[in-house]
């Protein structure tokens, strides 16, 4: 209607949606899960949150003209693990199950049917998308959910809302130097979340990044962070947990054998060489 695809009554696994469709609207092919695979014209612009949702559809093709794609429009996809962007399109790249924006500096949608345990945000990204890894259901057989520990290094800058939001079995976070921004709910209903690194660059925290996260253990915080409301409200995460909030410099007054003593109370790991490539040599 009108250049919409409103809704899909058919019956066929493969879909061809007709040249002329502008718009894909919101669960168009929902809950089709005979569907496998879908063909999206030259024509549409568009496409709207969860359009194949609870389809077995393994692979996606993004067109040319498409400009504007929800932030959940591939949610609740559980075979989805490859996208494909036109070359020729002007918002949209995608590589390795991942879509981003042209220039691959905001990672927009982390696909459902990637099976990593350990994912480290690529080198080019500065920002991670509303939303990026947050799908609107809670189930950890999804292959996504497979997640257990997250590396995001010195080139992110901003965490934005919900983006890493229900992560079923996610146990670590590693943050590097360099976030400064972590926007609200960024790790919520992450329940098996158990250790968090928080660097100095960041700016800005705020108390519902954490909500529901309720395995949390640990927060290595570096104190010399320049903003006090950030380490306000890490003091109030650390309270709602049930966490001691203790702050210390290992770097003097026998600082190096107060920090074995208490890893070794905490049941904490503590490696026996610096980290540098010639401490192991």
């Amino acid at each position: 209607k009108d250049g919409k695809l409103i809704k899909y009554n058919g019956k066929a696994s493969f879909v061809d949606i007709p040249e002329g469709v502008i718009e894909i609207t919101e669960g168009a092919l929902y809950d089709k899960a005979y569907i496998s695979y879908v063909t999206i014209p030259e024509s549409v612009e568009k496409i709207d949150n969860s359009i194949i949702a609870w389809t077995d559809c393994t692979k996606i093709y993004i067109p040319k003209r498409v400009k504007n794609i929800h932030e959940k429009a591939f949610s609740c996809c559980k075979c989805l693990a490859d996208i494909v962007v036109s070359e020729e399109n002007e918002y949209y790249s995608a590589e390795d199950g991942v879509l981003y924006n042209k220039n691959k500096t905001e990672l927009l949608f982390y696909l459902d049917g990637k099976k990593d345990k350990v994912y480290t945000i690529p080198k080019h990204v500065k920002k991670i998308g509303k939303s990026a890894f947050d799908k609107m259901y809670n189930n950890s057989s999804y292959p996504y959910r497979m997640l257990e520990k997250l590396i995001i290094p010195e080139n992110v800058e901003i965490i934005s809302e919900a983006a890493f939001a229900g992560l079923d079995n996610l146990k670590v976070v590693e943050i590097h130097n360099g976030v400064k921004n972590i926007e609200k709910d960024a790790f919520k209903n992450c329940a098996k979340l158990e250790e968090v690194y928080i660097p100095e660059s960041v700016e800005k925290l705020l108390v519902s990044v954490f909500a529901g996260c309720k395995s949390l253990k640990t927060f290595y915080v570096s104190d010399k962070l320049s903003n006090p409301k950030v380490s306000e409200n890490i003091e109030k995460i650390a309270k709602k947990y049930n966490l001691e909030f203790a702050q210390y410099n290992f770097k003097k007054q026998n600082g190096f054998k107060i920090s074995r003593q208490i890893a070794k109370e905490n049941n904490m790991y503590a490696q026996n060489y610096c980290g540098c490539e010639f401490s192991q040599a």
